[in-house]
C-alpha cells in the first residue's frame, strides 16, 4: 500500500519530499506503511486508530509512537493525549476527529 503513494506522485513527476500524510491505523501494517512514506521524505502528522489521535503539523516521531503502540501510551510519548472522538495535536489542530 505504501509504495503505492511514491509510485503514484511519479506517475505525475510530483515529488513526495515535504508532503504530509495521515495513517489510518498504527499496527503492524500502518506502521510499516508509516515508516516507509517517511523514508520517502514525507511528513506523517497525524496518526488515527481506536483510542483517539494524535497530530504535530510539523511531523510525528514515529519511531517514538512505533516504540509505545499500547493503549494510552502515545500520552506519556508525544504530549499529545489522545482523546477519543476528539483531536489533540501540539501544533493548532483542534476540533471532531
Amino acid at each position: 500500500m505504501a509504495q503505492a503513494v511514491p509510485a503514484t506522485l511519479a506517475e505525475t513527476d510530483e515529488n513526495p519530499v515535504g508532503l504530509t500524510a495521515t495513517m489510518q491505523g498504527f499496527g503492524s501494517m500502518g506502521g510499516a506503511a508509516a515508516r516507509y512514506l517517511a523514508r520517502a521524505g514525507m511528513h506523517v502528522v497525524a496518526v488515527v486508530d481506536r483510542d483517539g489521535v494524535v497530530a504535530d503539523l510539523d511531523g510525528l516521531d514515529l519511531e517514538t509512537l512505533l516504540a509505545h503502540r499500547s493503549p494510552g501510551a502515545w500520552s506519556t510519548a508525544t504530549g499529545c493525549p489522545p482523546v477519543p472522538g476528539r483531536l489533540r495535536a501540539r501544533s493548532g489542530w483542534r476540533g471532531p476527529a
